[in-house]
């Protein structure tokens, strides 16, 4: 935060004003009393103007969403505000309440850069939770598949595939390894591959080091070339994370 401008997630907002939350992060009920106590002392609200990314994750938690009413100036029904989501990329899921926006006014997109034709087909080959593949045109990204037969041979395998991108012009900064299963143990503990060191995602890239992340933490961001390696056994539907890796992709 700085001079009133707050960047970050939900729940590390909230903490600042619930001391529930921040003993116990499952505890939206009194996270939401905690919000309404405080309203009642800042009836003004605290920000002027609200920007919420990733909607779709957040509707799975009413309790904080109507908590983070009470932050906005006039609340949700007379304060201003904007919503971004996408419903076929949420990851978590849908419980018995969910939260719905208390207006909605839809852009139309004239770029697309997400779910263009064909990452949807080549996602839609790999699970039975099918997306839509949307009418508007987007960029070509290039798609590829490979089996391995055992698990101690995919990072032979992912070191071939960078091998090749490194050969077809790509630089160590564009390309990105997603685990989907784990949490990189193999890379961590390998520390190369392709004989070039690898390191945690960050947003500044050093030197000649390729960079990897899990899909949940990648969400929201892309990389011209992304690897995803360690997908065990199927896809199970309606896991939505293949798709969600997938579209992270801006050329292969």
């Amino acid at each position: 935060a700085s001079d009133g401008v707050f960047v970050g997630n939900l729940h590390s907002l909230l903490r600042d004003y619930s001391e529930s939350l921040k003993a116990d992060p499952a505890d939206h009920a009194g996270c939401l009393r905690d919000l309404q106590a405080w309203s009642a002392s800042n009836p003004d609200g605290k920000f002027d103007f609200v920007v919420i990314d990733e909607g779709q994750d957040l509707r799975s938690m009413p309790q904080l969403c109507e908590a983070l009413g009470c932050l906005v100036r006039n609340g949700w029904a007379g304060g201003r505000w904007v919503w971004f989501e996408d419903r076929s990329q949420s990851v978590l899921n849908s419980s018995a309440q969910v939260f719905v926006p208390p207006s909605q006014l839809s852009y139309r997109l004239s770029r697309n850069v997400r779910n263009g034709r064909l990452i949807a087909e080549f996602a839609n080959n790999f699970t039975d939770n099918k997306a839509a593949p949307m009418d508007i045109p987007g960029h070509a990204v290039a798609t590829r598949s490979h089996a391995s037969k055992e698990p101690a041979s995919r990072l032979a395998d992912v070191a071939r595939r960078v091998d090749e991108l490194l050969r077809g012009g790509f630089k160590e900064q564009h390309i990105v390894l997603l685990d989907y299963s784990g949490n990189n143990e193999a890379l961590s503990a390998a520390r190369q591959v392709a004989g070039i060191g690898v390191a945690p995602w960050s947003t500044h890239p050093r030197g000649k080091i390729i960079r990897y992340s899990t899909v949940r933490k990648f969400k929201g961001l892309e990389a011209p070339a992304v690897i995803i390696y360690n997908i065990n056994g199927s896809i199970d539907n309606p896991d939505p994370l293949f798709y969600v890796a997938t579209t992270r992709a801006k050329s292969n």
